[in-house]
């Protein structure tokens, strides 16, 4: 099999973000947030039974 390199330490642009892309950003991370808290789907803790020895 032939092995690809794949250069991924450099993500993205050179320089830092634009305020357009800072609040885009901020934007959707707020809302994925959002999301995920309202969805709901996270098991109930379990319930700690003491021991009893009989």
């Amino acid at each position: 099999m032939k092995k690809i390199d794949v250069d991924v330490d450099f993500i993205g642009g050179e320089g830092p973000l634009t305020e357009s892309e800072e609040k885009a950003l901020r934007e959707f991370f707020r809302q994925s947030k959002e999301a995920s808290t309202k969805s709901g789907n996270k098991r109930p803790k379990p319930v700690k039974r003491p021991n009893v020895t009989a």
